[in-house]
């Protein structure tokens, strides 16, 4: 399996980690060991410096390379946990550390390091002056001369020296935004071959593809700030390599990364932005009315849209969120897609083995080439070592050679024409849905791609130039605002933090929200596809902030594709709505096994209700073993958990819902077959998720999804206990009026929103005719501890901090959520 340290990582904390760093100038002629696993010098040989100082001996130091790879990776991490504050602090040091005064102060590799960080905290100028004094005389290629090159004799190891030198050149320039020097780059690499590559090791599939990202960045920006004659030429050229890079990508998911990979080569940020970017230009040239449609372009591999706009689609489509939609896949057919590739591939090698049988009779050699069935003639030979060894041998040819080093191979596009699917995505669209369809783009131009479909087609294709930390900070910081036990904002004063979160649902309002209302302002149901950190934006919260009349009924999905798949069989004659749902509550006891009182006491109450409301009782996790709720999982068409929840930022497959013993893990979810139409988690952080720019994401919402689940509701934040049991209330009152669970959420959530003393006092009356009935009573304490005490403190609860967003913006749904689970008459 993929490592998801080497998948996260971006492509820019690797510098130097391919070849030894060029030596500094006070050292031309050292030669200098490198470890590139943790990039280390291990061993320098220190020689006159031109100062009088002599040779020493051997030591080891941190140098440059290192540095950056820690400080952004503590960036990343930062921003992962919801603290970008911590991660420019990290990206500060990291530059402190390069500015020390020291022997290497101004080696190439600490320049470059400091250029990477400064890129990275958006101090652009600052990067272009440092980028000055690697160049000599306006050629960013002369830092070619640093280099020593270990084989002067060698042409074709001077050659691959100076193209890697060359491409990290290129590199930089883009970093800082230096189009000029990366233009001279982008030649140097062009005059040599643009379509030279190396897989070494896998992590180099991301060299190759940055080379293609940064290829078309190049021409991008000279067309925005160049000559205007020359613009379209060069957006046409910068869609060329776009394209490529987006293809070499298709190649390495299928013939690099593993068949149970949870992650691939599209979730790595270099390969989702060049998605990203090829759709992007795709809007420009739609913007300009483009003489070319995109079918007649002069492109290698084809495309195959009708006009631009739909282009755009189906570039962001290609990138989004493929392990999860292949997940799915194997939950609909009999062999899964790996499977029948190494079918094809046996099959294939049978007819080269019987067809060089044939030739060696006809030639006179009767010697039989055995192992395999011809199923026209009914001859059967056996496999030797011989010919296995061959089988595999153009197994291998196949995959290396022709998968990895060309990026223009048929091969490497998609089975299924995106052309034909899409078409057949506007007849199932419903007239009352739109899409919102996002990619957040944190490389190269920085910015937003934002397309809105309907059954229509594509009507609006939008870019914005926004920066991509901005936007990540921005929601960081919300989330912090509204966690009801986050240490930096819990004790803030109410009216300054409401203020504060008020600036940032204006500012993503603005950006996410106002472009596209006018497109969807009589649309009933509104479907997000998000990228990145846009997964954690409560998308209900930002909807109620506009002035679009009704609040849509809002949904999120990873990608058009996957709500497709979810739509068609959900909406099949054959699975009509059933009257009664089979539904499994699962909650725990009130005390634990030292028979200590559990805190969140409403969870079960909660629990208790819905049960008690579909003549149910919870089932009690502590009470039974695993293989009980794997029974319930599988048969419930609706499964709802009430309990503790936690997000594990470190390792996302181990975040846990505090059931059972130990828990019960993503990783534990992803090996069950759940098909529900409804999972519920009600229960803190369940709808967070470690995301990735493509749209891929670990999290229950995607597990689930990839299990078969049609629709998963979960929080983005810790939640008020109290609230979410009133929430919860309301959200299956309405379902079991028949309206879907999307409607159900958006009105339980605008319920809560203008929480009246009225509707307080009928929800507590409904629990109180509930708990307090004699009949029940007894058995109701099997699950709470003096309910009647818990039911006048929910009765007493302050109506003002109910009516707070905390408490009622943090629940998403996730998946196909538009279809009603009850029939409407039974209430």
């Amino acid at each position: 399996m993929i490592s998801i340290s080497d998948l996260d990582k971006p492509q820019e904390t690797q510098c130097n980690s391919l070849i030894p760093p060029p030596a500094p100038k006070p050292f031309r002629e050292a030669t200098l060991p490198y470890d590139d696993t943790r990039g280390r010098i291990l061993h320098i040989p220190i020689s006159s410096n031109g100062n009088g100082h002599s040779s020493r001996k051997d030591m080891v130091l941190n140098v440059p390379g290192e540095i950056v790879f820690e400080a952004q990776n503590a960036f990343y991490d930062s921003l992962r946990r919801g603290n970008p504050d911590a991660g420019f602090q990290a990206l500060e040091e990291g530059l402190e550390k390069l500015s020390t005064p020291g022997a290497y102060q101004d080696s190439l590799a600490l320049l470059c390091g400091k250029i990477r960080i400064l890129s990275d905290l958006e101090r652009y100028d600052d990067a272009r002056a440092l980028l000055s004094r690697l160049t000599t005389g306006g050629r960013s290629c002369d830092i070619l001369d640093e280099v020593a090159v270990a084989d002067s004799d060698n042409p074709d190891k001077r050659f691959e020296e100076n193209l890697i030198h060359a491409e990290d050149a290129l590199d930089l320039s883009v970093k800082a935004k230096d189009w000029r020097e990366a233009g001279i780059a982008a030649a140097e690499i062009l005059k040599q071959d643009a379509s030279h590559f190396t897989v070494e090791s896998p992590m180099d599939r991301f060299k190759n593809c940055k080379k293609f990202l940064n290829l078309g960045s190049v021409q991008e920006n000279l067309a925005l700030n160049g000559d205007p004659a020359m613009a379209t030429r060069r957006m046409e050229e910068a869609l060329r390599k776009y394209s490529q890079g987006c293809s070499l990508t298709e190649v390495y998911r299928k013939h690099i990364d593993p068949p149970i990979a949870r992650l691939t080569s599209f979730d790595h940020a270099v390969c989702a932005n060049l998605f990203f970017s090829a759709a992007r230009i795709s809007i420009y040239l739609s913007k300009n009315l483009h003489h070319v449609v995109p079918k007649a372009f002069d492109c290698e591999p084809r495309l195959t849209a009708q006009d631009w706009k739909h282009q755009a689609l189906e570039f962001l489509e290609r990138g989004k969120s493929r392990a999860l939609l292949e997940s799915i896949i194997r939950n609909e057919i009999i062999i899964p897609p790996k499977q029948r590739e190494l079918l094809e591939e046996i099959a294939s090698a049978a007819t080269y083995l019987i067809a060089a049988r044939k030739r060696d009779s006809f030639n006179g050699n009767q010697t039989p080439v055995s192992g395999l069935r011809n199923s026209n003639s009914g001859e059967t030979f056996i496999m030797n070592d011989d010919i296995w060894r061959r089988i595999r041998a153009r197994m291998n040819w196949r995959r290396l050679i022709l998968g990895a080093l060309n990026p223009t191979l048929n091969s490497a596009l998609p089975t299924r024409n995106h052309a034909e699917l899409t078409v057949e995505m506007w007849a199932e669209i419903p007239q009352d849905t739109a899409f919102i369809e996002y990619g957040l783009a944190s490389e190269a131009s920085q910015g937003l791609v934002m397309l809105v479909i309907t059954s229509q087609g594509v009507e609006e294709a939008s870019w914005q130039p926004v920066s991509c930390l901005k936007v990540r900070q921005q929601i960081a910081a919300l989330r912090e605002l509204m966690d009801i036990r986050d240490d930096r904002t819990k004790n803030l004063p109410t009216e300054y933090r409401l203020g504060e979160a008020d600036e940032i649902i204006q500012y993503l309002s603005e950006i996410l929200v106002r472009p596209f209302e006018s497109h969807v302002a009589s649309k009933a149901k509104l479907v997000f596809i998000p990228s990145g950190d846009l997964a954690h934006v409560p998308w209900t919260m930002l909807m109620m902030r506009r002035t679009l009349g009704t609040i849509p009924a809002v949904t999120v999905v990873p990608s058009l594709s996957i709500w497709h798949r979810l739509h068609c069989p959900i909406n099949n004659p054959s699975h009509p709505v059933i009257s009664t749902p089979n539904i499994s509550i699962i909650s725990d006891s009130p005390r634990n096994e030292k028979g200590e009182l559990r805190n969140i006491p409403f969870s079960r109450i909660e629990a208790l209700h819905i049960a008690r409301i579909h003549d149910k009782w919870p089932i009690l996790a502590d009470q039974n073993d695993r293989s009980a709720f794997e029974f319930q999982a599988k048969s419930a068409q609706i499964l709802h958990l009430s309990a503790h929840g936690n997000f594990n930022h470190e390792s996302p497959m181990l975040s846990s819902i505090h059931l059972f013993s130990g828990s019960l893990t993503v990783l534990d979810l992803s090996k069950l077959i759940i098909k529900s139409q409804l999972v519920v988690f009600s229960s803190c952080m369940s709808g967070f998720s470690r995301v990735f720019d493509s749209g891929s994401a670990f999290s229950f919402a995607h597990t689930l999804l990839g299990t078969g689940t049609h629709a998963f509701i979960g929080t983005l934040w810790r939640v008020d206990d109290a609230a979410t049991l009133l929430v919860m209330m309301i959200f299956y009152e309405e379902l079991q009026k028949g309206v879907s669970p999307a409607e159900a959420l958006r009105t339980a959530q605008i319920s809560i929103r203008s929480m009246s003393q009225h509707l307080l006092n009928r929800l507590v009356g409904k629990l109180t005719e509930l708990m307090l009935n004699p009949g029940a009573r007894k058995k109701v304490g099997d699950f709470v501890i003096n309910p009647k005490f818990w039911i006048d403190r929910l009765r007493n609860q302050k109506l003002d901090k109910l009516q707070e967003a905390r408490c009622w913006a943090a629940f998403v749904l996730t998946g196909y959520g538009y279809r009603p689970i009850y029939r409407s008459n039974n209430v």
